[in-house]
Order: structure tokens, then sequence, then C-alpha cells
């Protein structure tokens, strides 16, 4: 319950609003038209009969011509029955919007409210609303601490834990791959079974969504074992994924199902069963089918076949389909030792390289560590040594980023094969990133 008297703080906004209709000499039917709201409305809301919504405050706002959020600090009283009590909903959207609007001061007033709240279950339904506008608005590290509360007080297993556990996942894995991703994921996974597949929530602007959640959330594991190469768990949870799609007759989650399961294999070097799945999802539509399509000339290549590389890339259609195959074509032809190939394909696509290297996200990141630790291995054979060391320090970093083992052995071992010719300052970066990176849980987690 608020602590000051709200029927008073109504009184006064109603008053504001006629001073600036008088200073305008406008009527009430002019207020309406120049708000957007019902005659009768805005005759009920100046006659406090009815209490003001966040969004027509928002146009009163802009119909004086006044800033964004003029009114706000009015706005509490409106959020209270009239015997003074706090609404949840209605209080948690004006909090939500008072974050995105960096009024921090009234949102932290709001929350105060709201926590003193004594019904829990009210509470953590209001939390998890605010949270959710705020992670539809990209606006995570302001999420983060509402699903944080819900995961910290929770005290049963309910499909709200499970929302927020799977939010948290995908916030956090964003800011730390390894370490904290790791960690909400693997809470994710005991809750995945307390997931809706019928779930609406709304955006910034007040628009539903609705999605199956516990198939989107399988979805997102899919991408995330990918990322940091755990095939056997992502094997594991794409044929777990696929089940669930087929049963619930979803397209796009079978088909992408099946296209992880392939990736899965490629990973383990089980190419003909890569091949194999990768058939499977090229009924599912046109882009599946042009994906199958390159996938199966990605496959072919990884086995050696070099033959058709230059075929394969004049079909490519996209930056994204040429930072996925452009590795495995180097790595192809220098296992061929057709170290001219690569030095043509590395001048012809330097622009792209270039572009993939100053992107940030982890599938980029991921992509870009492969194709660095063969241009490095490409310059060491062509003997330019000092540039193969640069390249061979920047992927050993980015490995250890991932925790990914094998890349970080491939890395020491081009490292160690060179050192003779590395100076000191990049021998001590090199046992910086080795002491920093490696630890036995780490090569534990690898067998």
């Amino acid at each position: 319950m608020l602590d000051h008297d709200f029927h008073v703080t109504r009184i006064e906004l109603r008053q504001l609003f006629q001073k600036y209709m008088d200073e305008r000499c406008w009527k009430r039917k002019d207020f309406a038209q120049a708000t957007g709201i019902e005659a009768v409305t805005i005759s009920n809301i100046l006659n406090n009969k009815q209490s003001i919504m966040l969004h027509q405050l928002d146009a009163i706002a802009r119909a004086f011509q006044l800033p964004p959020g003029y009114f706000y600090p009015y706005f509490f009283a409106e959020c209270c029955s009239d015997e003074g009590r706090i609404r949840p909903s209605k209080l948690g959207e004006f909090v939500s919007t008072c974050i995105l609007m960096n009024r921090m001061d009234l949102a932290d007033q709001g929350l105060a409210f709201l926590i003193e709240d004594k019904n829990k279950n009210r509470t953590f339904d209001t939390m998890l609303a605010i949270g959710e506008k705020l992670f539809h608005a990209n606006k995570g590290e302001y999420a983060l601490p509402f699903f944080d509360m819900i995961v910290q007080e929770e005290d049963r297993r309910t499909e709200r834990l499970a929302i927020a556990y799977f939010r948290k996942f995908l916030i956090v894995r964003e800011r730390d791959l390894y370490g904290a991703g790791y960690e909400a994921l693997y809470r994710l996974t005991e809750y995945l079974t307390y997931l809706p597949e019928q779930y609406t929530s709304k955006d910034q602007k007040g628009i539903e969504i609705t999605c199956n959640l516990k198939l989107e959330a399988y979805f997102r594991m899919l991408t995330f074992y990918n990322v940091v190469e755990d095939w056997a768990k992502l094997a594991k949870y794409a044929k777990e994924l696929h089940e669930l799609a087929r049963l619930r007759n979803d397209s796009r989650y079978q088909a992408e199902s099946l296209l992880y399961q392939s990736s899965a294999y490629i990973g383990k070097g089980e190419f003909e069963k890569a091949l194999e799945v990768t058939k499977q999802y090229a009924p599912f539509g046109e882009y599946y089918s042009r994906l199958s399509a390159m996938n199966q000339a990605l496959i072919l290549t990884e086995m050696g076949q070099i033959e058709e590389i230059d075929q394969v890339l004049q079909q490519i259609e996209s930056k994204e389909e040429l930072w996925v195959y452009l590795p495995a074509a180097l790595e192809a032809y220098m296992k061929k030792n057709r170290q001219d190939q690569v030095a043509e394909l590395l001048t012809r696509y330097q622009t792209e390289v270039d572009e993939l290297s100053r992107r940030k996200d982890w599938l980029s990141v991921k992509r870009f560590l492969r194709l660095l630790t063969v241009r490095a291995e490409y310059y060491f054979q062509m003997g330019e040594i000092d540039i193969g060391l640069s390249d061979i320090i920047e992927a050993l970093e980015k490995a250890c980023t991932f925790k990914n083992v094998q890349r970080i052995k491939q890395c020491a071992y081009l490292f160690y094969t060179h050192s003779q010719h590395a100076g000191v300052e990049l021998k001590e970066r090199f046992r910086d990133l080795m002491m920093s990176a490696i630890t036995p849980e780490i090569f534990e987690s690898s067998t």
C-alpha cells in the first residue's frame, strides 16, 4: 500500500491536466481529439472516476508537447485500487517502462512497492512479466535481476521457475559462454519438462508473442553445444528435439534438429552418418533444401574431396555460407598440399575474412578460430613464420575463450613447433594464455 494519500496525488495530476488545457483554451472534446482518447474516457479521467493507463498518460504528454515520462512521478497513484492497494500488473508494466526510459529513480520506487506485497506468487508473476518485457526489448542486463529473483526465491518446481532459468541461460551465455553459460545450462536441463508448449508473453510495445517455449529451449541448447563443440551432448539433445517436434508435427524444429544431428556427426568425424542425416531435412521447404545441398557439399569437402570446391564456391549466395564453407575448403586444400589454391582463396576472400574477424558473436568467433588455425599452418609452410605465429596466438586466445581443448592442443603444438622464432613478448603471451585457461577440470570435461 502506498505510504501517502494517493487520492491527493490523483487530484493534483488532474488539476495539472486542466491547467495545461486552460493554457491552450481547450475544452474536453479538444483534449480528447488531441490525445486520441475517447471523450467519455477523458471525462471519467478528469472527474477522477477512472484511473489512467500508462499508454493514456503517454498520449496526454504528447498532446501537451511535453517530454516523454513528464507525468510519470504521479503515476504510482494510478496503480492503486480505490482502497489504496497496489495493482501489481499495472505497476509492473510501469516499472519496466521506466527502466527502458532510464528513469531508474521511479523504477526503484515501484520495485519497493512491489516487494512489499505479501503475496509471493503474485510478486513472482509480476517479476516475470517485467523480465520478459525487458528481455524482448534486448535489455538482458536489466532483465536478469528479475529472473534471478525468481530463481533464488521460488521454492517449488514451477513453469515460472523453468522460464526464469531459460531466460537466464540466454542472457548469461552471451557474457560468459563457458563459465556462467554452462552453469545456467546445467540448471535449465533440470527444468526442461516444466517449460510450457503454449507460452504467451508481451514485448516492449505490449504486443503478444506466442511460442512453444520447450522446443525453443531445446533449439537454443543445440546452438550452445554446437558453438562449444560438445558433440555428444549436441547429438543427444538434437535427437530428443527431433522426437518432440515430430510428435507435434513441427516441421521447423524437425529440420533444425536434423541439421544439428548432422553437425554432431561432422564434429565426431562420422561423415557417412552426417551425409545420411543431412539429406533428411531437404524435404522441409526451399530454405532447408538449399541448406541440405550446401551441407552435403561441405561434408564431402570435410572428407577431403577437393574436386568440387570451386563449383561450390560459385554457388554460395551469402557471407554466412562462405564463412561456414571457406575454412573447410582451406583445410582440404592444405591436406592435399595445394598451397597455391589456399593462397588464391585467401586473396580472393580477404575482405570477407576481415569482416568475419571483426564479428563478436560466438558462432562467428568459432568460425574465425578454425580459419585462423588453418591460415597459420599455411603461413608456417610458406616460411612466413612471424605471420603464422601471430595467427596462432590469436587462435589460441579464442580457443581458450571456448575452453576448446582440441583446438588449444592444436595451437599449442603449432606454437611449440615454431617457438624458436618467437620473440620474448610472444612467448610470454603464450605462457600466460596457457596458464590462465588450462585447468585439470577442462581436460577432464573433454574425456
